[in-house]
């Protein structure tokens, strides 16, 4: 038997090491996979047992990238045994420079949180490190304030798969998503801008296949690999298939990169399908499925601001867009992974006139209105304890937000700023008022920003210089969007 099972992304291995050591030294037996799991065994039976029988109590530990794929599944079991143990302590654990929107906001419902984030090293704060301890023992201690720190809305930032739990009123479209992906492999998902593609695919679709869905009898396990083309699709893709090593920096994490990404740069289209069935089979979870997302498609037809003037920079371009599609395309093919692939619907006629054409036919989940919208501004409140006041303010909100799916960011903004001017529990009509509400919640938050760079003179004549110099390159960036979404009028979405 353990006292505490501790779950970390191998990104956070150092971390980890540093409070289990901390753990051991209080007299606590730890789970940690790397040292009770044997070489070469699948660790999928043993991470089953230990969590949802062995272990006394189970923490998360959330870094500056998120949680990993492993943990996903891992705080998935230890959510699914408190439900049926109230008393089971499932205890998230900020590291160390973790920034709030990484913050896993899924666990809100969790009434204790502990806070290394403002540190360098968790040992610089002995206090939590006390918190930690006495949660796994079950022990009553002082509350740890970070939980009422975290906001349940997020603002202008997309869902990550760790905010599933307050991912509300798209299940209708998350179900759908769903069936495609089992019948078809793939799935784009198309809409306007701030429609919510991203959000989705992140918080809807991917908790939905960790969910375990029954596949003949047997438990599906899911591996994930996201990735968004930006500027170097190939780079971005390399990325996606081998995350930082410990201790690498920035720049030495792109160089080693760019190195992969000319590795994939050969005439064997087989390639990206040979390296995702050595994942699957070196995977040590007995993963026996692999979903990609390739998260804002659109970048993969407008070509990058700084290219624009560089024809032959515009060729290699299009070329690893290209490419990039026809390795995604030939390992959904064979069967090495299922894809989605987000994509703004005015860019719809680039998608269907790209060799992801002939995959769309029963393949396209259109985003329109939310049709439960107003489960998305209650219910996140309602899972961390607060309330609209008064009851009306609800129907106010969602009068204002109207039926354009485009809005859903500014209500996101507003509900958040709603949030930080709350009292107590309740979120006021004042403080909905004072945020400047769904119309002008942004503008305001726009002003404020735009008084503070007044008061710093010398950022205010660079920002000046930059939008001069880019003014022509801008200009030619949004005529192509304008043609784009010309050609597109008047077809159905």
């Amino acid at each position: 038997m353990f006292n505490v099972f501790v779950s970390y992304s191998r990104a956070d291995s150092a971390q980890a090491a540093v409070l289990d050591a901390w753990l051991t030294s209080q007299g606590l037996r730890t789970f940690l996979d790397r040292r009770e799991l044997g070489a070469g065994q699948l660790w999928l039976p043993d991470l089953e047992r230990a969590i949802e029988t062995e272990a006394a109590a189970l923490i998360v530990l959330c870094g500056p990238g998120g949680l990993g794929n492993t943990q996903q599944y891992e705080a998935q079991l230890g959510l699914t045994r408190k439900a049926r143990e109230p008393d089971f302590p499932v205890v998230p654990v900020l590291l160390p420079c973790t920034p709030d929107w990484r913050w896993p906001r899924g666990f809100l419902s969790l009434q204790t949180w502990v806070s290394f984030a403002t540190t360098r090293d968790v040992r610089e704060d002995p206090a939590a490190l006390q918190r930690l301890a006495a949660a796994v023992r079950r022990e009553s201690a002082e509350a740890d304030a970070v939980r009422g720190l975290v906001c349940p809305y997020k603002g202008l930032d997309a869902f990550q798969e760790e905010d599933g739990g307050l991912f509300f009123g798209r299940a209708v479209e998350t179900e759908a998503l769903h069936a495609t992906i089992a019948e078809h492999r793939f799935a784009a998902v198309v809409g306007r801008s701030g429609s919510g593609k991203s959000s989705l695919a992140r918080a809807g679709l991917l908790p939905r296949l960790r969910a375990g869905a029954q596949a003949a009898g047997r438990r599906e396990v899911w591996d994930s690999l996201v990735l968004r083309p930006g500027q170097e699709p190939l780079v971005a893709l390399a990325g996606a298939l081998s995350p930082p090593l410990p201790g690498e920096d920035e720049a030495a994490r792109y160089l080693r990169l760019r190195g992969l990404a000319a590795g994939l740069r050969t005439e064997d289209p087989d390639v990206l399908s040979g390296l995702l069935r050595h994942r699957l089979a070196q995977s040590r979870l007995a993963v026996d499925r692999l979903l990609i997302l390739l998260d804002q498609g659109e970048e993969l037809f407008a070509r990058p601001l700084h290219l624009l003037g560089d024809a032959a920079a515009q060729r290699r371009f299009d070329a690893d867009a290209e490419y990039l599609i026809a390795l995604l395309l030939k390992a959904v093919s064979q069967g090495s992974a299922s894809l989605v692939l987000t994509m703004r619907s005015d860019f719809f006629d680039p998608l269907q006139s790209s060799a992801f054409g002939d995959m769309l036919k029963g393949s396209l989940v259109t985003l329109r209105r939310v049709g439960d919208l107003r489960a998305c501004i209650e219910g996140p409140a309602e899972a961390v304890g607060l309330r609209f006041a008064p009851p009306g303010l609800v129907d106010r909100i969602l009068e204002e937000v109207g039926t354009d799916e485009s809005n859903l960011p500014l209500l996101q903004h507003a509900l958040k700023r709603t949030w930080e001017g709350r009292d107590g529990a309740v979120l006021s009509a004042n403080a909905y008022i004072r945020s400047g509400g769904v119309e002008q919640a942004i503008n305001r938050a726009a002003e404020a920003c735009f008084a503070g760079l007044r008061a710093d003179e010398a950022a205010l004549n660079e920002l000046a210089s930059a939008l001069r110099s880019n003014v022509v390159l801008f200009s030619e960036y949004l005529e192509r969007g304008r043609q784009s979404t010309a050609t597109n009028n008047g077809k159905s979405e």
